[in-house]
């Protein structure tokens, strides 16, 4: 398994422990593109330096309590 793989998985287990999915999570936040942004930054040393990629990182990190990417 892949350090991806075992980020995503983490992340769907917190969402699931609250009541959403991935994407429920998602169109609840009104966010696009939740699972293409973690697949492009997970276990990676920099933050995304687009908006809209650091603001799911950082919502979902703050939601989830699971370190995604970067130095925090």
């Amino acid at each position: 398994m892949t350090q991806f793989d075992t980020i995503k998985n983490a992340v769907r287990a917190k969402l699931l422990l609250k009541g959403f999915s991935l994407s429920a999570w998602e169109r609840a936040k009104g966010y696009n593109g939740v699972r293409m942004t973690i697949y492009r930054f997970a276990g990676k040393d920099k933050r995304p330096r687009g908006k809209q990629a650091r603001a799911i990182i950082e919502a979902l990190e703050s939601e989830t309590g699971i370190k995604i990417c970067g130095k925090k």
